[in-house]
């Protein structure tokens, strides 16, 4: 199954324009790719593909309990990551910086005002993250989930009060 370029074209717009909120960038997608003329064999090709992947997933699940059991996973790496001649130089270059999925070397000027802006609206989302999550280990039981602990309107509550606060 290959998806036509424009479903990317689309997912790409999608993802810049709402890079904090994957499920609004999904509604935009869905609701764009719906326009498109040969909607329902793309809506065929993505529903079997979702299906391969439960199919994949589960088969990975299944594997890694086999190897779990008979000792086989949680092992000593192969190749020790300071150890590798590879990785050693390719972290060297300063052009392999990644950037929104992007490497700094291959960015070219028009983009980099848009890709600040991208990164200081992801890095203002992690830091309301970081004060909830701040916020609940205060009353959150170790052995307990957030959804065991914490009302929904309690929950309402502190993520507003964690985006109230001034960055």
């Amino acid at each position: 199954m290959s998806l036509p370029k424009i479903v990317f074209k689309l997912a790409d717009i999608a993802d810049e324009r709402h890079p904090e909120d994957r499920e609004k960038a999904v509604n935009f997608l869905e609701k764009e790719v719906s326009k498109l003329v040969n909607y329902n064999i793309i809506a065929k090709d993505l529903f079997r593909k979702a299906l391969k992947e439960i199919i994949y997933d589960i088969r990975h699940r299944k594997t890694v309990r086999i190897k779990n059991q008979a000792g086989l996973f949680h092992t000593r790496a192969k190749v020790i990551e300071s150890d590798s001649e590879g990785v050693r130089k390719a972290s060297i270059s300063t052009y392999n910086l990644c950037i929104s999925g992007r490497l700094l070397g291959n960015i070219f000027g028009s983009d980099l005002i848009p890709l600040a802006e991208i990164e200081e609206s992801k890095s203002r989302g992690y830091v309301v993250n970081s004060r909830i999550c701040r916020k609940l280990s205060k009353i959150v039981p170790n052995n307990k989930t957030v959804r065991e602990s914490v009302t929904e309107k309690r929950l309402a509550k502190i993520i507003e009060e964690a985006r109230g606060e001034t960055l």
